[in-house]
């Protein structure tokens, strides 16, 4: 029974990986070429989607940090999210 559920569950964990890795691949190929920036974000698409996801990333990494008591990387996320905004409304 165990072995059967193991073999199972590495036949789904493999075909979900191929079928993953085919989807990028796919996506790969319709991206149109440009040059990316630091972020892996083409430099011809507006910039202000990509901040406001980093803005999200940070701003959970900064509510763990506080549940967690270290105020430090509280106050290094609030400071990055700042910067964030406000180049966020520079673009806006």
């Amino acid at each position: 029974m165990k072995q059967t559920l193991t073999r199972i569950i590495i036949s789904l964990t493999f075909f979900i990986g191929l079928g993953i890795t085919q989807d990028m691949e796919n996506q790969s190929l319709s991206i149109p070429q440009a040059y990316e920036n630091g972020n892996g974000e083409p430099s011809n698409q507006n910039r202000l989607p990509q901040l406001l996801r980093d803005v999200k990333v940070l701003l959970s990494e900064a509510f763990i940090a506080d549940v967690m008591l270290d105020t430090l990387e509280v106050v290094y996320s609030l400071n990055r999210i700042f910067d964030f905004l406000s180049e966020a409304d520079q673009y806006g």
